[in-house]
């Protein structure tokens, strides 16, 4: 799905959402608006001001006005990836909300590893765009507002105010103990006990607010950091695969494979490649 809107009150240039196989192409193009592009599933490889970036689930980038990009397609194999994006033209935004004119200064590629807490707003973008409804010029400006306000807050924002509290304390707790310690031998039984609910409570909670059970939840957190020291240390795959919490190498290995559809030796290789 992509919808192009230049004009649009909101300030909106365009938004879309796809699936797409590993050799799917985006041609080198610029927009006249900041592009706000969310891996939602899977992984990709994109190119911008010169470098090579590969895309985690969670990753967001921020690509600033009249900056040449495109997409860079793996040649053989691989899976299906999930992204959305849309492009505002800040200039209108900020007419309505001068507030906010401060958290863009900076012109340059901006990217959080993090940034879950963008999906919502950018699917209320999304569906205001596809769907006709009541209100929808005012909804749509909205929606946009509430986009551009959530990467502001993930982009600069110090690191302790960026956790989302969940709506039942269990979740908060539960998340809170993952993202702090993923490394850690984590069994349901366990974390429940922690959150001081049942197992089956805590699982029903979890999976509901946050869309996954803990355990995936927790894998991701490991794969998402095993990643990071990937790109930023120069450790051996199996010492990394220690620090996060995997028994082994290969356990990392085939978590790896299934969230970003090659191994770790070569997420290394092809992250960040200049």
């Amino acid at each position: 799905m992509h919808a192009e809107t230049p004009g649009d009150p909101s300030g909106l240039l365009h938004v879309g959402e796809n699936w797409a196989t590993p050799q799917h192409r985006v041609a080198e193009h610029r927009h006249p608006g900041w592009e706000f592009y969310l891996q939602l599933h899977g992984g990709s490889s994109w190119r911008f001001a010169g470098r090579t970036l590969r895309l985690a689930p969670g990753w967001l980038v921020a690509v600033p006005p009249g900056l040449p990009h495109r997409s860079v397609p793996r040649p053989q194999g691989g899976v299906r990836h999930h992204y959305a994006y849309a492009a505002v033209d800040l200039r209108v935004v900020t007419a309505r909300r001068p507030e906010l004119t401060a958290a863009w200064a900076d012109t340059g590629v901006r990217v959080c590893v993090d940034a879950r807490a963008v999906a919502p707003a950018l699917r209320a973008v999304v569906r205001e765009v596809v769907e006709e409804m009541p209100f929808g010029a005012a909804a749509r400006a909205a929606a946009v507002e509430l986009l551009v306000i959530e990467v502001a807050r993930l982009l600069g924002a110090p690191a302790e105010t960026r956790p989302r509290t969940p709506r039942h304390p269990a979740v908060a707790r539960a998340r809170r103990l993952l993202d702090e310690q993923y490394a850690g031998a984590w069994r349901l039984a366990d974390l429940a006990a922690a959150c001081a609910v049942s197992r089956t409570r805590l699982a029903q909670l979890f999976t509901d607010e946050v869309g996954q059970p803990p355990y995936a939840y927790l894998l991701e957190r490991r794969v998402d950091r095993a990643a990071e020291l990937l790109a930023t240390t120069g450790q051996s795959v199996a010492r990394i695969a220690a620090e996060v919490g995997f028994s082994s190498h290969t356990q990392l290995a085939r978590a790896f494979r299934r969230q970003h559809g090659c191994s770790p030796t070569r997420w290394r290789r092809d992250t960040c490649r200049r």
